[in-house]
Order: C-alpha cells, then sequence, then structure tokens
C-alpha cells in the first residue's frame, strides 16, 4: 500500500507477524521489575519528586 507513491504498509501472515513482534515486555511490567531491583534513592530520586514538580500556581485568565 503506498501513499503519495510512498510505501506506507506491507501485508504479512498473523505468523510472520507474531514472529517479527517478538514477546515484548509491557512497560508497567518492565517498570515494576525495576523498582524490585532498584531503590527510588539509589537511582538519585527524591521520593517527593512528583509532588514537588506539580506547579501550584493559578492558571491563566480566560474570558469567555
Amino acid at each position: 500500500m503506498t501513499h503519495r507513491e510512498e510505501p506506507v504498509a506491507v501485508l504479512v501472515s498473523c505468523c510472520e507477524f507474531e514472529r517479527l513482534r517478538g514477546k515484548r515486555v509491557q512497560f508497567r511490567d518492565a517498570y515494576k521489575a525495576f523498582l524490585k531491583s532498584h531503590s527510588i534513592r539509589e537511582i538519585g530520586v527524591d521520593s517527593h519528586f512528583a509532588a514537588a514538580a506539580r506547579d501550584r500556581t493559578n492558571g491563566r485568565k480566560v474570558t469567555l
């Protein structure tokens, strides 16, 4: 399949697609495994990082 004369898609069998895709780990699972083997402090992130990074200022004024 082409779009503006450039290839954009290829048709392959389901078997070939699964072979090419392989067994990929979901990000959520990889992150959980990472946290089990590394502490947040060990990698240099403060435990209150997310709370401190949040912008708590008022939003801009909007006229509707």
